[in-house]
């Protein structure tokens, strides 16, 4: 969090149409959506450089797109409206998100086990 609002700041300090709700993370300095692959390509690239410099156990590998589904897992696993992260992504529609992104997680297992235990009174 704290990287993504240095960057806002970075951005807003160029432009106050950077830093309103609807700026884009990865815009380009017209406040346009860059090309997705070439957004992912330099993602990765840097990814792989920072586990060259920290270490491999340091960071794991990532990519642009799972972040994605981190994102939408970890609201789900909050027990956050799936309406609000189906909205986050842009899907058109709820079944979508949860087709997709809605990994059943260890945790929501447990979660699920303890309310159902509750309410058999145990």
């Amino acid at each position: 969090m704290a990287s993504l609002r240095a960057w806002r700041a970075h951005r807003g300090s160029l432009s106050l149409d950077f830093v309103w709700g609807d700026g884009l993370v990865f815009g380009d300095l017209e406040g346009g959506v860059r090309n997705v692959n070439s957004v992912s390509l330099i993602f990765t690239y840097r990814v792989r450089k920072a586990r060259k410099m920290l270490g491999a156990d340091a960071l794991p590998a990532l990519t642009l797109h799972g972040l994605r589904h981190t994102h939408a897992t970890l609201l789900l696993e909050a027990e956050e409206n799936p309406k609000v992260f189906q909205e986050r992504l842009g899907h058109a529609s709820i079944t979508i998100t949860m087709d997709i992104y809605a990994h059943v997680t260890a945790t929501m297992q447990c979660s699920a086990a303890d309310r159902f235990g509750a309410l058999l009174g145990g």
